[in-house]
């Protein structure tokens, strides 16, 4: 609506307008939005709409600028959603469900033994794909007399979202990272504007980021940037299959491509390595 030459001003109640996001690749994304004219007001609450002849009155509390009132045409409320179970009976089928959704276990099994449930009604990530990743599990589990049924597993979780540019997320934060094993954890960023497939593109705002542990096995992924939710499956894949980081340098990399977001990282990773490595101390040792 910005770029259709509509003013627009984004009220946020937290201090990101992507919450559940990298921080430091989050601020990139306002800072674009900024530069592109929308006015975003984080740490902002909408309180109060009230009518002043044909515009609309938003009263909002922000911790830094106190009491604001802004005058618009329209305004766009953006709650969540819901799951729509209302008129189906569910308890009269032994089904529980909640405001969240319907209640399952790993199996995606209801709590009434024979019916199942899948995708956003469950109340679990609700992404598309996930859905689809949920039918895999369910129909099977519902309709083959198996002895043993699949489970889900939320381990390598991968989600997008699609602005401009895109920001693709897996796995954990640098912030929930070093919550969860401190300092024992090694962080790689990689920006666009070194990537000369980017600069070719004039595509050259964004970053990749990689949580590791000591290892260089992958904890998380972030990238914003041009075709970052294509891009985060290369380091997906490593990720889910426990590969660590730095061998995705040894695989050879089409140029000039957005790969380099990737593949360069991993190598910086990889000359981490050597640094560690016994022979590459003692040799270092020796020249002293």
């Amino acid at each position: 609506l910005n770029r259709l030459g509509v003013k627009i001003t984004q009220i946020e109640m937290s201090d990101s307008i992507l919450s559940r996001e990298d921080k430091e690749l989050s601020v990139i994304l306002m800072n674009r939005m900024k530069e592109d004219g929308v006015n975003i007001l984080t740490n902002t609450r909408a309180t109060k709409l009230t009518k002043n002849g044909k515009k609309i009155v938003v009263t909002a509390e922000s911790s830094v600028d106190g009491t604001l009132n802004i005058n618009t045409d329209s305004v766009l409320v953006s709650v969540g959603r819901r799951p729509n179970v209302a008129g189906l009976d569910l308890e009269n089928a032994g089904v529980e469900y909640s405001s969240k959704g319907i209640k399952t276990n790993e199996k995606l099994q209801t709590t009434a033994s024979n019916i199942y449930a899948c995708g956003d009604v469950i109340g679990s990530y609700q992404f598309s794909h996930i859905a689809e990743y949920h039918a895999t599990i369910a129909v099977p589990n519902a309709v083959l007399p198996l002895p043993v049924k699949r489970k889900v597993n939320y381990t390598n979780i991968v989600w997008a979202t699609f602005t401009d540019p895109e920001f693709a997320h897996a796995g954990l934060s640098e912030a929930e990272a070093r919550e969860k094993y401190g300092d024992k954890i090694k962080v790689y960023r990689y920006s666009y504007d070194k990537v000369d497939r980017a600069k070719t593109d004039i595509a050259e705002i964004g970053m990749s980021k990689f949580v590791c542990k000591k290892n260089n096995k992958i904890l998380g992924i972030q990238i914003i940037g041009e075709r970052a939710a294509d891009l985060i499956h290369e380091a997906q894949l490593a990720k889910s299959l426990g590969i660590p980081f730095h061998k995705i340098q040894s695989m050879i990399h089409i140029y000039p491509t957005y790969g380099d977001i990737v593949k360069r990282p991993a190598t910086a990773a990889y000359a981490d390595k050597l640094q560690n490595n016994f022979f590459i101390k003692l040799i270092k040792f020796i020249k002293k």
